[in-house]
């Protein structure tokens, strides 16, 4: 019985140090591809650089495309507003930061508020790719809700 305990031990040891490497080299390769991203500096170029891969990316069907445009369309509105209203609120929490009064208590609503739209602009984006890729075809993700817990949790902490 302890042989086996050992050995299940030193199978999951191993399975993890394995896991570990192949996570380490996805981290090289995709810190290789950002190094060699120099075509998008602001959202501008990103539009410009989306619009082209819809139109010129072999193999989809025109309906494909239709769908990825209106996808894309759709949330550049929504990410747009989004947007504005970040700016807002942090434009009223630098005004309430330099004021001469106290207005903590309403900084940290400002903030709660500043949280949940960036919460939401990241929610969009993952949304945006899942639906995207459902509609490549490709299996949407399996670890969403994980990915939602965890940067919904972490973001209480900034």
């Amino acid at each position: 019985m302890k042989r086996f305990n050992h050995s299940f031990v030193s199978l999951g040891i191993l399975l993890f140090a394995f896991l570990g490497c192949a996570h380490g080299a996805m981290e090289q390769n995709l810190d290789a591809k950002l190094a060699q991203e120099t075509a998008v500096h602001n959202r501008t170029d990103l539009r410009k650089e989306a619009t082209q891969l819809v139109k010129l990316v072999p193999g989809l069907s025109e309906e494909q495309r239709t769908k990825l445009s209106n996808l894309r369309e759709s949330t550049r509105v929504q990410m747009d507003d989004l947007s504005t209203r970040s700016l807002r609120l942090r434009s009223l929490m630098l005004k309430d930061l330099l004021s001469a009064t106290d207005n903590g208590d309403e900084l940290d609503l400002i903030k709660q508020r500043l949280k949940d739209v960036e919460n939401s602009r990241l929610n969009l984006i993952l949304s945006s790719v899942e639906e995207a890729s459902r509609i490549l075809g490709k299996e949407a993700s399996q670890h969403r809700e994980f990915m939602e817990d965890f940067w919904l949790g972490h973001s209480e902490m900034y």
